[in-house]
């Protein structure tokens, strides 16, 4: 019989015994779901059971649940929250002058509005954040700000704005910087690539104070000391501050200014070299004239860290350290050439004879281990997130081994021996396995061998190109029945892996 509206304590003892019979949560859901359908308990409910019985907790009854505080006992706090029910603990301490720590029962209660049992708090629209705001225009040296302006709420920065300003930030440099025009013939500006900056009416009113323009590239805050520096850490120092007017913030900036000391407005300045255009193409140089230096040595060289190196290299030029391809060899101009030359012979053939290709044998040897180590990837195996991953011995390469020359063409393997143990490859003992091709030749390709109708490839080791072997083919053959092959030994057999066992 099934329980069409089971209870819930029925369903945990069905779950306790899943977990008993080794079944996971979500296997243990799929049978509740398939014997009660909607009544079931749901899959995160599953899931939160087995955690509990995994940390050996196996009690089936739901602990009671804990109801917040609603009222505090103690009268100063409580006539404090009747005033302000959304203070936070912070303010509510402070105005208490006591420790923000409390019960930890109430902690999980503490953050949310404090009421009456049975009475909902009053509704309150969120506040606007972005709603009074003011923009602030501010420039300064290494000394510190020298000007700055705090616009109207609603006001931006247009060009006619922007020239005042400037004109504005000449008479603060007069006033506050008069040894500045006595040491320098030229002041250096540096600002962002905003419309108002970079119109005529501003670019003609730098030119006539006589002041520089530092290029600046476009969206790089990066390179601007007040984005990557001051407004850094005047966003940190605003972000508990409250103010009911201009005037009071207009204060407030003018003490944060002067309570910061020189060697922080220093500090922003001289980040500034890190990261120019003039850097990076000088770090740039210094990778082109040596791939291979490494950041210590570039920190040496350009003076700056080797962290802001490793920022422009990676980050600003998109680069990377990546090491060289092992190949078998360098080729000279001249083996690259008889390279070309044996490519064309074979395209040659190959328009004269297409069928050609049919008559190639091919050969080469390799070497034959009595065992093959497995792979990392061959000992893989399928485990839980939760299981330990497999551990193996570390195997190395058989030390037993043969030699194997074999030869082949379009059709497969023509001939195959293997060379007695500890013996290699030598012109005498080359020139027995050509006759024993010739006799596999004979027996297994007898449409050829009358006319000698067959081609032999192989590379240019020592033993294949020495005088007893090519003589062997004309004595045979009376001709030169064997496929040119370039210098250096590259061959296509080096790549058509022969299988080991």
């Amino acid at each position: 019989m099934v329980i069409s509206d089971p209870k819930s304590a029925h369903l945990r003892e069905v779950l306790l015994f899943a977990f008993n019979w080794k079944k996971c949560a979500t296997e243990a859901h799929r049978m509740l779901e398939e014997v009660h359908g909607d009544h079931a308990l749901s899959k995160s409910q599953c899931y939160r059971w087995f955690k509990k019985f995994q940390s050996g907790d196996f009690e089936l009854d739901n602990e009671p649940r804990r109801k917040p505080h609603q009222k505090c006992e103690d009268a100063e706090l409580q006539a404090l929250l009747d005033d302000d029910s959304t203070q936070t603990q912070e303010k509510l301490a402070k105005q208490l002058q006591v420790s923000q720590e409390i019960d930890p029962l109430q902690q999980s209660y503490a953050p949310k509005v404090v009421g009456p049992l049975g009475q909902f708090p009053k509704r309150k629209p969120r506040p606007n954040r972005l709603g009074k705001k003011a923009m602030l225009c501010v420039w300064w040296d290494q000394t510190g700000v020298v000007y700055f302006k705090l616009l109207k709420p609603g006001e931006t920065v247009n060009t006619s704005r922007y020239e005042q300003q400037m004109h504005s930030l000449r008479e603060a440099l007069n006033e506050k910087r008069p040894e500045l025009r006595e040491k320098h013939n030229k002041l250096i500006l540096l600002h962002d690539n905003a419309p108002a900056h970079n119109a005529t009416v501003v670019k003609n009113t730098i030119k006539d104070l006589g002041w520089e323009l530092l290029p600046h590239p476009l969206y790089s805050p990066d390179l601007a000391p007040s984005d990557y520096h001051l407004f850094t850490s005047l966003g940190h120092a605003l972000k508990s501050q409250e103010f009911s007017n201009s005037d009071i913030l207009r204060k407030w900036l003018v003490d944060w200014f002067d309570s910061k000391g020189i060697e922080i407005f220093r500090q922003g300045i001289r980040k500034l070299p890190e990261r120019t255009p003039k850097m990076c193409k000088k770090i740039t140089d210094l990778i082109k004239e040596n791939p291979r230096t490494t950041l210590l040595e570039l920190e040496k060289d350009t003076g700056i860290s080797k962290t802001t190196i490793g920022r422009i290299v990676t980050k600003d030029l998109k680069l990377k350290k990546t090491p060289a391809k092992f190949i078998p060899r360098f080729l000279t101009n001249e083996q690259k050439l008889c390279r070309l030359a044996t490519c064309e012979n074979m395209l040659e053939m190959t328009r004269t004879d297409p069928e050609w290709k049919d008559k190639v044998i091919t050969g080469e040897k390799t070497w034959v281990y009595g065992y093959d180590p497995e792979t990392k990837r061959q000992s893989a195996e399928w485990r839980g997130q939760s299981e330990p991953r497999p551990k193996k011995s570390r195997i190395l390469k058989s030390r037993n081994k043969v030699l194997l020359v074999a030869f082949l063409d379009n059709k497969g393997i023509v001939h195959h021996e293997y060379l007695p143990a500890g013996q290699t490859v030598i012109k005498e003992m080359y020139l027995d396995i050509l006759r024993h091709l010739r006799e596999a030749i004979r027996e297994k390709m007898p449409e050829k061998w009358p006319n000698g109708d067959w081609i032999l490839h192989y590379n240019n080791a020592r033993p294949h190109t020495a005088h007893l072997v090519t003589s062997f083919f004309w004595l045979k053959t009376g001709q030169k029945s064997y496929l040119n092959h370039p210098i250096p030994q590259i061959s296509h057999q080096m790549t058509f892996p022969v299988p080991q066992t």
